[in-house]
């Protein structure tokens, strides 16, 4: 025994911060000399007794160190017997249920009743820090399942209760995982809040100016956006915008660039279309307006079909201005050939009465040939 009191004595001032005794048999006298060690040290946070052979005086001795003591928070007392008793169990489970550090505690194997299931139950009930408790291979029976069912329903911060091989009903223990469910999802959204927070409170900038004066009214017209611009300011290098007209009809930008194409309804674009065919120009995109010499090819292409149609003895030589020509492949009709100044000159009162231009260019060869039919 001297030899154990050493041992626990230079164990306890190394300053270590997990003490384990398993399976060492200390029995009784043993949990109370260490507890004895242990009543002033603050540095502790595990203590393992698994296999001491620990009974009822050893739980009383365990329940005067956590009654004291504000630093250990896992206890296992796994294949010990101190539920044999139900006084020192039941003294034990008061003082984890006063205390505000222990966060799991290990009760496997240490024949603990239903009388222990009920001083369990009181725990549950009353303490606010477990986490989890390990109850497996104890005889709890039905009626300690259900004290301890019942005790779930009002505790929010347990999340492990394992209590296999107790003989409890599958009621009792169907409502002990619902609890257990609800309060995995709790603690699980308190730290989605919380971390939600933490990063809100990360992301707001520092504020980097003083605040601003005056009413709501005043402040918001200071924040208020300056109105849209539609001429760039000299020496921003942005092209004006150009003249409007029929090719540039909303005044883009008169630089080298083309300009957008201009969306129309099906009105307007008929409307075009019709125009241009009266002018004469095409009717594509883009299209120019049809030369003066296309506009008096056909002027001077009517003329001479007209002219072919009437006889050859009711026009006189000065009239025509022209004489029959030679019948051939490319002249079925014998089509007459420009002679001169004065076809030309008639082509050209042709052309005049017809709208044509005033100056078309002058014409030497086969008419007939300018006209397409």
């Amino acid at each position: 025994m001297s030899n154990l009191k050493e041992e626990l004595r230079r164990l306890v001032e190394s300053g270590a911060e997990s003490v384990a005794f398993s399976d060492t048999f200390m029995g009784d006298e043993g949990c109370r000399m260490l507890c004895d060690q242990l009543k002033e040290n603050t540095r502790v946070r595990s203590l393992d007794l698994r296999g001491c052979n620990i009974r009822s005086e050893g739980a009383v001795a365990l329940a005067g160190l956590i009654s004291n003591n504000s630093t250990l928070t896992f206890l296992g007392l796994e294949w010990n017997g101190v539920g044999m008793i139900d006084s020192g169990f039941q003294t034990l489970c008061k003082a984890i249920a006063r205390n505000q550090s222990l966060v799991e505690v290990d009760f496997r194997n240490n024949n603990i009743g239903p009388a222990g299931g009920a001083a369990l139950a009181a725990l549950l009930a009353q303490n606010r820090k477990l986490e989890r408790v390990d109850l497996r291979w104890n005889n709890l029976g039905v009626n300690g399942g259900r004290e301890l069912a019942a005790a779930m329903q009002d505790n929010t911060t347990l999340v492990g209760l394992e209590l296999s091989g107790n003989k409890v009903l599958d009621d009792s223990l169907r409502a002990v995982e619902r609890a257990l469910r609800r309060n995995r999802s709790d603690d699980t959204q308190i730290a989605n809040l919380s971390a939600s927070a933490d990063a809100e409170h990360e992301a707001i900038p520092p504020p980097s100016q003083p605040p601003e004066s005056g009413g709501a009214c005043a402040r918001a017209a200071r924040r208020a956006k300056p109105a849209r611009r539609h001429h760039p300011p000299p020496g921003s290098g942005r092209p004006a915008r150009g003249a409007r007209s029929e090719h540039n009809p909303r005044g883009a930008g008169s630089s080298g660039a083309r300009p957008a194409r201009v969306r129309r309804s099906r009105a307007a674009r008929s409307r075009l279309v019709a125009r241009r065919r009266a002018r004469g120009g095409r009717i594509g995109r883009g299209g120019a307006p049809s030369t003066r010499w296309a506009t008096w090819a056909r002027c001077a292409a009517s003329c001479w079909s007209s002219r072919r149609n009437q006889p050859a003895s009711s026009l006189s030589p000065e009239s025509r201005g022209s004489a029959p020509g030679p019948r051939g492949a490319h002249n079925p009709r014998g089509a007459a050939r420009a002679t001169g100044a004065a076809g030309a000159e008639g082509a050209r009162r042709a052309a005049r009465a017809l709208g044509a231009p005033p100056s078309p260019p002058v014409l030497t060869g086969h008419v007939s040939s300018l006209a397409p039919y």
